[in-house]
């Protein structure tokens, strides 16, 4: 009976564990979709700020001239 019971309360564990570890898994999934999307996003800005310097240069550029 006692053993019954260890192995019952082992597989609980063991199914716990496996739960905790996917759970993780999933957490990290998105951490990293999150953490892509912010990359993009300030890859986006930064190309945005150079396209916008270009143009001021070119604008006072055409200004001076």
């Amino acid at each position: 009976m006692m053993m019954m019971m260890m192995k019952i309360i082992t597989m609980m564990m063991m199914m716990m564990m496996m739960k905790i570890i996917t759970m993780m898994m999933m957490m990290m999934m998105m951490m990293m979709k999150i953490i892509t999307m912010v990359m993009m996003m300030m890859m986006m800005m930064m190309v945005m700020m150079m396209m916008m310097m270009m143009m001021m240069k070119i604008i006072t550029m055409t200004t001076i001239k």
